[in-house]
This record gives C-alpha cells, structure tokens and sequence, in this order.
C-alpha cells in the first residue's frame, strides 16, 4: 500500500513537471507575428508610440492621450504619432514572444529612417514587452548619424518571462533606453507589475489621492495617473534624464 501511494506521487508529479515545462515551452516559443510596416516619412525625426497591453486596443486612455498628442505636436514637422493595434496578437499567455516579435521587426523599420533623432514609446501592461526589443534592434541597424535617442515610459507594465519567472520585467525593462520610467501600483493582485524596475526610474502611484476617486482597476490607474499629468514638456523629448531621476529609485506620487 506504501509503494502504491508513493508510485502515484510520483506519477502525479511526473505530470505536474511535464505541463509545468509545457507551459514554459510554449508561452516562449519564438512568435511567427507581424503587423503591417509603421510607413514612416523618411523625414521623420521625432515618434511618439502608444502601445496598448492585452485585449487594449480600445483603451480609452490611450485614445485620448493620442488625441492630445495629435492636438499639441501632431502637426509639426518631422514628427509622427502612432497608437499601435497589435491585435490578434495581444493574446496574455504569448504576449511575451509576439512583443518581442513584432517588437524586433519595429525597430528595424525605425532603422531605416536616417533622420530620426528621438524616439518616445508608452506601453501599458503587457505592450510593455515591445520597448526594449524595438530599442535593441534600432540600435543594431540604426542609419542615422548620430542614432536617435531614446525614451520609455511603462504604464504598469507586466513583465512575466514564460510560465514562472514573475521577476523578469523588474530585472529587464527599460535597460536600452537613454531615459525610462515605470508608473505602477503596487497592490494589484495579479503577479508581474508589482515593484520597481532597475532600470527605470519608477513612480509608485499605489497612495496616488486619485486612485481614490478612480473607478476603474488598479491595473488602469498608471494610465489615468499619467494623463493628468501630460502637458507640453512631458511631450517634448529630452527632457528627462537619469542624473535628475536614477535608474532604480522611487518617487512615491502625492498628486
């Protein structure tokens, strides 16, 4: 009867370990997604890009912070507004390999642009996953002399490596960029987006006296948190830098 029960065991956690590494397998899986080309101006030298998370194509916030962009620079020479529609592909349990899929072959676009002179990128939750790939391949294939900067800003991104590594967003995001910035609760119950980023400078809006008022998820606020925040110098580039706000440190929002 003792075999019996730990053959079982065993067998039980013979078949945990096989899905357990299934999931890992296929939530990694190298992604085979596309979108259509971004078609630039090749005189473009300054984008803007929005970048929803899952199921977010008609995030009302991003909606109206595009608008507002639009209204404020839209018109300007040189520079380009996209609020990027990544679905189908913006599934939650691939989201990690099609970001950096689609997010690869972005950049490689921006690349090809030679008078491109900054680029700023708004992700929220898992689009989060697109940034840094779009700013490693730019930088490995960049035509413009000197390459363009770059800046990100992650709206409670999510960073879940696989089926298991719930750690990898703090340890990952933001690392390519000239200036990143992480805008997250800190009491969310879902795993992923919970802590600050070493490679960003974060803001932690978890006691944020708006989160009082919002009426949404928490997972949305970061969102809200920044359009109250958006004028005209959070809009123009180059305004933020890592020697006035460090990679690693905390601001705890009061406003």
């Amino acid at each position: 009867m003792k075999n019996q029960w730990r053959r079982r065991t065993a067998w039980f956690a013979g078949v945990i370990a096989v899905l357990a590494l299934a999931l890992e397998i296929y939530m990694r899986w190298p992604s085979s997604a596309t979108l259509p080309p971004l078609g630039l101006s090749a005189d473009t030298r300054y984008v803007v890009l929005l970048i929803h998370g899952s199921r977010g194509s008609n995030e009302p916030t991003f909606i109206e912070m595009e608008r507002r962009f639009n209204e404020a620079i839209g018109d300007e020479p040189g520079v380009a507004i996209v609020r990027l529609i990544w679905a189908p592909h913006d599934t939650r349990s691939r989201s990690y390999a099609h970001g950096h899929r689609i997010g690869e072959a972005m950049g490689r676009e921006l690349a090809t642009l030679p008078e491109l002179a900054d680029i700023r990128m708004f992700a929220h939750s898992a689009g989060a996953y697109f940034l840094d790939p779009i700013c490693e391949a730019y930088r490995a294939n960049a035509r413009a002399n000197p390459p363009a900067q770059i800046e990100m800003t992650f709206l409670d991104g999510i960073g879940i490596a696989g089926g298991w590594d719930y750690n990898w967003g703090y340890r990952n995001h933001g690392r390519c960029a000239d200036f990143a910035r992480s805008i997250y609760n800190a009491d969310d119950p879902a795993p992923g987006h919970n802590h600050p980023y070493e490679h960003a400078h974060n803001i932690d809006v978890t006691d944020s006296p708006g989160r009082k008022r919002f009426d949404r998820p928490g997972h949305y606020y970061p969102l809200r948190y920044f359009l109250d925040h958006l004028d005209i110098n959070e809009m123009r580039p180059r305004l933020r830098t890592h020697d006035k706000d460090p990679r690693g440190a905390i601001t705890f929002a009061t406003d």
